[in-house]
């Protein structure tokens, strides 16, 4: 099992916000001041394995 920082509803709203088409990873890097690159390994993550990952 892998643990993360942040909680998992959280790393899912933000892939949510993602998805919308509506934020860049960069808009919600800003946004929650998280890196950009650890944005898109949550996305890349959530799309092998699904909300499973987190």
């Amino acid at each position: 099992m892998t643990f993360y920082k942040y909680p998992k509803e959280f790393m899912l709203k933000i892939i949510q916000l993602y998805l919308s088409g509506d934020y860049s990873f960069e808009k919600l890097g800003q946004k929650f001041q998280i890196h950009k690159s650890t944005l898109k390994e949550w996305y890349v993550k959530y799309e092998v394995f699904g909300e499973a990952v987190f």
